[in-house]
């Protein structure tokens, strides 16, 4: 109730995770069916049934033992039923469930294993961050930048400003599809990239460097090919219209 009432507008799930299964040998009503694995069926087949509508079914009795153990008040108890989701056998198997890779499910159990220790942590924090669980399971941020790809543009260079004039132009002009620079190595189509679109208003620059399969990796860069047709690969800063 205190995490409902601190979260008014998010909907709040209690999870109750077991590799066990439901009992078919157990009687919680007087008529047939009568066990817990047939109350688990129905109440998986209607999670947004109210109170007063369970009180209407043959689980009457059963519902009220739960109501009586709970010890909220009627409306707390219908909140909780609502938000009450008991995963058991397979559905319990979040690796099989979720098709995970072996990769991934050795993710899953480090959180798995993080969140006990988060939950008694002597910090006492209700909210942890993205950044925060990162650092905790000393994993490093997928998102943030490690390489800028952004080419250095000696004091001496010479620019092309014709050049560089009639790439913004063909970009401005351009409505779908890709503009391709094209060039022989060396020929400076980085540097002319990182000065004439640098400043240019509308665009959203996204930089990346990408390797011809096989040649040139142990150089440290890949090696740039002259054909428009593999210019996905070779370039190394690619403009698109905002």
């Amino acid at each position: 109730m205190a995490l409902q009432a601190g979260n008014p507008d998010a909907k709040i799930e209690i999870r109750l995770v077991t590799n066990d299964y439901p009992s078919t040998s157990d009687a919680v009503r007087d008529v047939h069916p009568r066990h817990s694995a047939a109350f688990l069926a129905e109440f998986e087949l209607h999670p947004d049934r109210s109170l007063v509508e369970w009180r209407a079914t043959g689980w009457k009795s059963f519902v009220d033992i739960l109501h009586r153990a709970s010890g909220l008040e009627e409306l707390h108890f219908e909140q909780f039923l609502k938000g009450f989701r008991l995963l058991h056998g397979s559905a319990a198997d979040f690796v099989q469930l979720h098709r995970l890779s072996p990769d991934a499910a050795r993710l899953v159990r480090q959180i798995a294993g993080l969140l006990p220790r988060l939950i008694a942590d002597p910090r006492d924090k209700d909210r942890w961050t993205r950044s925060e669980l990162l650092q905790e399971l000393n994993w490093r941020d997928s998102t943030i930048t490690r390489h800028g790809h952004r080419f250095p543009v000696g004091t001496y260079v010479q620019r092309n400003l014709e050049t560089e004039e009639g790439l913004r132009e063909s970009i401005r002009n351009a409505r779908n599809g890709y503009v391709s620079l094209v060039g022989p190595p060396g020929a400076g189509k980085s540097t002319l990239l990182q000065t004439a679109l640098a400043t240019e208003s509308g665009l959203l620059v996204v930089r990346y460097l990408a390797y011809v399969p096989g040649v040139g990796q142990a150089s440290g860069e890949g090696k740039r090919t002259t054909s428009s047709t593999t210019f996905q690969r070779s370039l190394k800063t690619a403009a698109f219209l905002a």
